[in-house]
């Protein structure tokens, strides 16, 4: 989901996932990420309402890194019985081409 999407699900995110203790792995786009001209205010809120909720999140940068990153996030969002968080950078989904570029 985008940034703007996790927003709107910060309340059954709380009521169910955190009351519960449900593990779930969240990949957020991080639009608005430092370099992301786009959605800036989106970006500047993502992690402190992470922090505000009280769960762990990481940034994926390189793709590279993707399989083992995820695979880590899972193993911990299971252990702790809570929702972990990995935010995505343009750079690991793929930028598309600035228009008239192609």
């Amino acid at each position: 989901m985008q940034n703007g999407g996790f927003f709107n699900s910060n309340n059954a995110i709380v009521s169910t996932l955190l009351q519960y203790q449900i593990p779930l792995l969240l990949m957020i786009y991080y639009a608005g990420d430092i370099g992301d001209r786009t959605f800036s205010t989106s970006g500047g809120m993502t992690e402190p309402v992470l922090n505000a909720m009280g769960i762990r999140f990481y940034t994926l940068r390189e793709l590279a890194q993707a399989k083992e990153v995820i695979q880590r996030a899972q193993v911990l969002a299971e252990d702790s019985k809570r929702p972990v968080a990995l935010l995505l950078t343009k750079e690991v989904l793929g930028r598309r081409p600035a228009a008239g570029a192609i």
